[in-house]
């Protein structure tokens, strides 16, 4: 997992401090960390889907750990493991007191509950929704079109809320290898401060999207706009497959005054600080990096000996597979 976390830590890192900004790195599969002889080391066999959130300097704010799983993200999918409710927790800043529901997790009552308790002003919900936009609903409840069902994310926790004041959803948008990824990116938040009556596709514009990125097809034609979802989906072969839409979205929050201290790190947190701080690395012990070099070395060996011996002898076959085998995981 050091070969994820390294690259997606360090880019983060990097980024928040270049453009000086509170950066909600989006989120990775990791498991959570401990420090071990000089290096951060998986703690269990657990893997979340984990949100990390960054101060300006490069610093850690704090992390979230995905609650509720898609069905993709479960055993029969990515088999990662559920976070804690009681885990998510609220993280005061210059820019909001603010708080992580990542994606089904911001649908979700207990989830706004838990968030509005801990006082969140800033709801941010990083979102990767894996189909075309315009299809049905994958989740429970399932029959509705999945522009009306995310009503009940962003746009609805604010009303439902009485500490959240806005909540910032970017959706990853664009083919990858044979999964559609598309959506609508919105800034919600009160009625008296976004008046202006917008909406998702196929649903009734309305108050409360303070900026909301339009889709690549407007209309009241439903159908139409079904196909049209279909058109950008991998392997449609139409001229305007993967030609999503792609913006960058701002706005100016009015947030009430900071009162709250910060949460004390939890040990996870303090080992990915350590990290970013420069104190301990991800890089493999000396045993390990000889290890990682011998191994494709042998596999190679084992690879080339049973290929020239495959006509004659199952066995010697069946360690050249092995071999070849081993080339390939050692560089994953």
């Amino acid at each position: 997992m050091d070969r994820v976390a390294q690259p997606y830590l360090g880019a983060c890192r990097d980024l928040a401090r270049e453009f000086g900004v509170y950066l909600a790195c989006g989120t990775a599969p990791l498991p959570h960390f401990r420090p071990s002889g000089g290096r951060l080391v998986p703690d269990g066999g657990e893997v979340y889907n984990h949100a990390v959130i960054l101060a300006p300097d490069g610093s850690l704010v704090g992390t979230a750990d995905k609650v509720h799983l898609t069905t993709p993200e479960g055993p029969t999918g990515l088999d990662l493991s559920p976070g804690r409710l009681e885990d998510l927790r609220v993280y005061p800043t210059p820019v909001g007191d603010l708080a992580v529901a990542t994606s089904l997790d911001a649908f979700r009552d207990d989830v706004i509950d838990r968030i509005s308790r801990g006082g969140a002003t800033v709801m941010l919900q990083p979102d990767a929704n894996g189909s075309p936009w315009t299809d049905e609903e994958h989740e429970p409840p399932t029959g509705r079109d999945q522009p009306v069902a995310w009503l009940d994310s962003a746009w609805r926790a604010v009303r439902a809320s009485p500490t959240l004041r806005y909540a910032v959803n970017p959706m990853v948008v664009g083919n990858l290898f044979e999964v559609a990824f598309d959506g609508q990116s919105a800034i919600t938040a009160p009625d008296e401060e976004a008046p202006e009556p917008r909406g998702y596709v196929m649903t009734t514009p309305r108050a409360g999207f303070l900026r909301l990125v339009p889709w690549v097809e407007e209309g009241s034609d439903l159908d139409r706009l079904r196909e049209a979802g279909r058109e950008l989906a991998p392997r449609s072969g139409h001229p305007r497959e993967n030609a999503y839409r792609t913006a960058v979205i701002s706005a100016d929050l009015h947030l009430p005054p900071q009162d709250r201290p910060p949460p004390a790190p939890r040990p996870h947190e303090e080992a990915l600080s350590a990290y970013l701080g420069g104190e301990v690395t991800f890089e493999p012990s000396p045993a390990r990096r000889v290890l990682r070099l011998a191994w494709p070395l042998v596999g190679a060996g084992l690879a080339a000996w049973g290929a020239g011996k495959l006509r004659r002898r199952r066995a010697r076959g069946l360690l050249g597979l092995v071999g070849l085998l081993i080339v390939i995981l050692a560089g994953l």
